[in-house]
């Protein structure tokens, strides 16, 4: 009965010590996907300015933890990328999203890409993406063509399309947004939806 208590009480302080310490990086799958990104924010930019400096944290060394940079928050146990707000970085630019840069960050909850001037996006691996919760697209140059790639991501509870020029769009069929059956916000507000 002494060796089984022992062995409970060893048991007990492992697993404070790691919950104390916590994880001490990102995923270095995570950290490459973003650094994959940083390239194609600075590229899609037209010069550099304030909007770079969001990536700017986002340095090529072995040491760095991307759990640290600027707009990007992982879980502290983990260390996966939870959240990566990468709004208003573009501005008035022509850039088409790959959204195969996304995929690595596989436990990813929370992508903001609003603000962008995306025009539309290609390699969509949305379906990748399995614990995706909240999607902000608004203000975009998206048209509805991309309403189809967004079905596959089912476990969105939050979309936000605002601002995009849906022209082609019919409200009454709802452009296949049924199939997100865990959805409880959608916003739609100040599209256009007429040329």
């Amino acid at each position: 009965m002494e060796r089984l208590f022992t062995k409970l009480c060893m048991l007990i302080v492992v697993a404070l010590a790691l919950q104390m310490h916590g994880n001490k990086g990102c995923l270095e799958k995570e950290r490459i996907a973003l650094l994959a990104i940083k390239p194609f924010i600075i590229n899609a930019t037209f010069s550099y300015d304030e909007r770079n400096r969001t990536v700017e944290s986002w340095v090529v060394d072995r040491v760095s933890n991307c759990c640290n940079w600027y707009q990007v928050e992982c879980n502290t146990t983990t260390g996966r990328v939870m959240n990566l707000s990468l709004s208003g970085l573009l501005y008035d630019s022509t850039a088409i999203l790959n959204f195969s840069l996304f995929q690595p960050l596989e436990q990813l909850q929370i992508l903001d890409l609003s603000q962008n001037y995306f025009e539309g996006w290609v390699d969509n691996r949305a379906h990748h993406l399995k614990q995706l919760k909240i999607l902000n697209l608004s203000y975009n140059r998206f048209n509805s063509s991309i309403l189809p790639y967004l079905t596959s991501i089912t476990s969105l509870t939050t979309l936000i399309l605002s601002g995009n020029n849906f022209q082609d769009f019919n409200p009454t069929q709802g452009g296949g947004l049924g199939n997100l059956r865990n959805l409880e916000y959608l916003d739609m507000s100040f599209l256009v939806l007429d040329s």
